[in-house]
């Protein structure tokens, strides 16, 4: 894994002049920043890692003002693995929730996400947290606020799954009476 990990990173840092020649390849600059910070963050390098990872940020910003953007829900779950990675989870769990906002997730509202496999994700991973958060202080606490966190994610993928379902339902009937 090291190995790919090297290669991945050589190839970003490698194609980062190349995107940034053109600026109206921002958002493409913005994903190089994000691969190298994820290669960072495999190598556990995490002060690189958020340095990339703070200028993805930056330029999707620029872009997408709103914020609402399934890759700078990604560029959050990723800063908050690395904060996690340094023990400081309670700044872990607030990029946690950025990612969140960023998906368009508002508690118990699905039907505005924008991005649902972002939304699974930091669901999960913010139980996840928690859960280390127990581990370490052994605070009944964590083990519940984790436990309510999965049952979040699993009622989003009920959500989406029965919408999914919903759709293709309509799809059948609709082609049937053509």
């Amino acid at each position: 894994k090291k190995g790919l990990v090297d290669k991945s990173l050589d190839f970003e840092l490698r194609s980062l002049p190349f995107r940034k020649s053109d600026k109206r390849n921002d958002l493409d600059v913005a994903r190089s920043y994000m691969g190298v910070g994820e290669c960072y963050l495999a190598k556990k390098e995490f002060q690189t890692a958020l340095r990339y990872l703070d200028s993805a940020l930056v330029l999707q910003k620029q872009k997408i003002p709103a914020g609402l953007y399934a890759e700078t829900a990604s560029v959050y779950l990723l800063k908050a693995q690395c904060r996690a990675g340094q023990s400081n989870f309670s700044a872990a769990q607030g990029l946690v929730d950025s990612a969140l906002l960023a998906c368009g997730f508002k508690t118990g509202r699905y039907d505005e996400v924008l991005s649902p496999p972002q939304l699974l994700e930091s669901l999960g991973y913010k139980g996840e947290l928690y859960y280390l958060q127990y581990r370490n202080s052994g605070s009944e606490d964590y083990l519940n606020a984790s436990l309510q966190q999965y049952n979040e994610a699993a009622a989003a993928i009920r959500h989406f799954r029965n919408t999914l379902l919903e759709s293709e339902s309509k799809a059948t009937i609709s082609y049937q009476f053509r």
